[in-house]
């Protein structure tokens, strides 16, 4: 189980077969054959047209992503995801996040558990996270 696997389960996404995480939809399958993960779900969440929309201010319930990308070391590293759990209103943007629930090989080293509430430290280090919505949770925020 990864970060995106985690969500997956978590929403009972629907694809067929249910197990296989590959769904069907064009944006996904441009990006990469299908497959629910971080790079797709953060383009989809950017588009109009999936799954997931972007919020200007995340909700509890709502999910933080960044999509793979090229570190300073040259290196392809993989994306992440996870579900917000608390929100600091003082705050604005993916900042007022205070606590996220993901799963991470990090957490499993450090903690013998992959699914762990942190602080988002991780999604703040990166420029392009942005906040999503999943669309088949029938209260969603206003836009």
């Amino acid at each position: 189980l990864d970060c995106s696997g985690f969500v997956y389960w978590s929403i009972r996404f629907p694809s067929v077969p249910p197990q296989s995480r590959i769904v069907n939809h064009p944006l996904y399958k441009k990006i990469n054959g299908g497959w629910f993960e971080t790079t797709a779900i953060h383009a989809d969440g950017l588009s109009s047209t999936g799954y997931f929309r972007a919020l200007p201010e995340p909700v509890v319930g709502s999910f933080l992503v960044y999509p793979d990308y090229t570190g300073t070391d040259g290196r392809t590293h993989d994306g992440h995801i996870g579900i917000v759990t608390a929100l600091d209103t003082t705050q604005h943007g993916i900042a007022r996040v205070k606590a996220i629930i993901h799963c991470s090989l990090g957490g499993w080293h450090q903690h013998g558990d992959a699914v762990q509430e942190t602080a988002p430290a991780p999604w703040l280090a990166h420029n392009n996270a942005i906040a999503v919505w999943y669309e088949g949770f029938s209260d969603a925020p206003s836009a």
